[in-house]
């Protein structure tokens, strides 16, 4: 039996979070989860193995989208800091010199 691609199933994995916040809990059945995401139980099992596998999948991708997201904000932040620091310190220097 062939084996989904890498991709295909983290679409799935991204399905499934999707479901599992839709629903604001993890206690969903897996007969529900399915048809949220459009496959039957028996397949989800088979690509995760176990719905704890399935869960530990949907946590994943739910830490690498928040640390996604919290990089990119604390890369913004860090830009205004560092612009507002040299700001600061070239209107010092200037108060300092004149």
């Amino acid at each position: 039996m062939q084996r989904k691609p890498k991709s295909e199933i983290d679409q799935l994995t991204g399905r499934c979070l999707a479901a599992f916040v839709e629903a604001g809990s993890l206690d969903l059945s897996l007969d529900h989860l399915a048809a949220k995401v459009g496959i039957s139980k028996r397949m989800l099992i088979h690509y995760f193995g176990s719905r704890e596998n399935l869960e530990e999948a949907a946590f994943a991708l739910l830490e690498e989208r928040l640390r996604a997201t919290f990089r990119a904000e604390c890369s913004l932040a860090s830009a205004w800091a560092s612009r507002a620091f040299t700001a600061a310190r070239a209107s010092s220097a200037s108060r300092l010199r004149g």
